[in-house]
């Protein structure tokens, strides 16, 4: 898949949580991208790695969905590598906006390379935690 075929303002999404009690602190909406180059030995969603398109969705509509919880206390990104379409989530945490956290779970390798794009989408966050396993 070439990143040219999500359309602007799309994520292209593995799969998407409305409450979740075990991917980061408190109930939290989950988004799973789709797509992944690393291939780490021992990945926990290796159905994520593909680059075809799974389920576009727009970012305005999952921004509705995550806010439409009341019971939401912030949203993780995971993957696939949420970085491979990182100025879409960044557009997503902005009408998200919590005050509460946001999780980014890296790759099994570490933290992700520092890039413009990333320290982009690290100002849009109000907080960034990365769990290291």
């Amino acid at each position: 898949m070439r990143f040219t075929e999500i359309p602007s303002g799309y994520l292209n999404i593995m799969g998407y949580v409305d409450c979740s009690e075990v991917n980061g602190p408190g109930c939290r909406a989950v988004v799973w991208v789709q797509g992944c180059a690393r291939e780490c030995p021992g990945c926990f969603n290796p159905d994520s790695w593909p680059f075809e398109i799974n389920q576009l969705i727009a970012v305005d509509t999952l921004a509705k969905n995550i806010l439409s919880n009341p019971r939401n206390t912030g949203v993780t990104f995971s993957g696939g590598e949420p970085f491979w379409q990182a100025p879409a989530l960044a557009a997503l945490a902005r009408q998200v906006n919590y005050a509460q956290q946001t999780e980014i779970i890296p790759n099994q390798l570490g933290k992700p390379t520092a890039t413009l794009t990333l320290c982009w989408v690290f100002q849009c966050f109000m907080a960034v935690h990365f769990v290291v396993f």
